[in-house]
């Protein structure tokens, strides 16, 4: 074990570019080594086939239709959100959420979400390696690492969140299950740890410890 978390902070180094965020207070302390023997469980770190990864329940019209979407790969479409655990690390997988666009004509407080976008396992491996090395190594904490699309790099798609059983974090993750949402990570009522509120639709601004690896 000792040997492959090794390895994922050799991953980080060599992966530049990716946006983390780390901060106990919604997130808790995860145990590295149990997140890393549950990354090991579920993303194949050669898999670099690109995959469409949908959260189809964020189209889902006034109607109650789905309204689906076009596969231009051979590979299967990865439905998400996705949550792994393991002896007291939780991995979520989900859509990565911006914060609202207001301008003239449109005044909505909902978050923007990126239902939608393609990637690869190993992308996700990778990700996920920065996330242990950055805040659960260096800083002893849980945090979250924004995916990009592989195809347009500049634009996020998923985002993987890190943090511990019984954390605020699992407080927000049972209200999502309950009302699908766009979760941001860098949603400041989040970071505050405040159980007081459900910081799921907030227009907030970034927090202090958000780094670019």
């Amino acid at each position: 074990m000792v040997v492959s978390l090794l390895l994922f902070c050799g991953l980080a180094a060599a992966a530049p570019g990716l946006q983390t965020i780390c901060n106990a207070n919604p997130y808790g302390r995860p145990n590295s080594w149990s997140c890393s023997a549950l990354l090991q469980s579920f993303a194949p770190p050669l898999d670099d086939a690109i995959r469409i990864f949908d959260e189809e329940q964020l189209a889902v019209t006034y109607d109650g239709s789905w309204p689906g979407i076009v596969n231009p790969f051979k590979t299967k479409v990865v439905q998400v959100p996705r949550m792994w655990t393991h002896a007291g690390c939780n991995l979520a997988l989900m859509s990565y959420a911006s914060p609202p666009r207001v301008s003239e004509n449109n005044t909505s407080a909902e978050n923007v979400v990126s239902r939608v976008g393609a990637t690869s396992w190993k992308n996700i491996f990778h990700a996920v390696a920065v996330l242990l090395d950055e805040c659960l190594v260096q800083q002893k904490t849980g945090g979250a690492v924004i995916v990009p699309n592989a195809l347009l790099p500049k634009r996020p798609i998923l985002t993987i969140f890190a943090y511990e059983v019984d954390s605020y974090f699992e407080t927000i993750w049972n209200d999502y299950q309950n009302r699908p949402h766009g979760v941001r990570p860098i949603d400041p009522k989040i970071l505050s740890g405040n159980e007081s509120v459900i910081a799921l639709n907030d227009s907030g601004s970034n927090a202090d410890n958000v780094s670019t690896a």
